[in-house]
């Protein structure tokens, strides 16, 4: 799953719950990867990420060159699922960047 965590106003409403995330995740099949773009020097942000740490199993960020931007990336907080894995995500976005 993909979000764009990001409006020119904001950090839009539907993100400020935590059970959107609880939603999102549930969604996911055991190898899925949740991900999201985060302004996350916005005020807002700060329980965005304590939604995505609850939420997701040793979530990893990625900052931009801006500092401002991270990309959030994790798997589901359940038992027996394995966290992401950096170097997979790296791999993964330069096969993208590559197209």
């Amino acid at each position: 799953l993909i979000f764009d965590c990001f409006a020119p106003e904001g950090i839009p409403k539907v993100f400020h719950a935590k059970s959107f995330y609880e939603n999102a995740v549930s969604c996911l099949k055991p190898d899925g990867v949740f991900s999201m773009n985060l302004i996350w020097t916005l005020p807002e942000a700060t329980k965005i990420r304590r939604y995505l740490r609850e939420c997701l199993k040793s979530p990893l960020g990625i900052f931009a060159k801006t500092e401002s931007n991270v990309a959030c990336f994790g798997r589901a907080a359940r038992e027996g699922t394995e966290p992401v894995s950096k170097a997979r995500m790296l791999e993964l976005a330069a096969k993208v960047d590559a197209e």
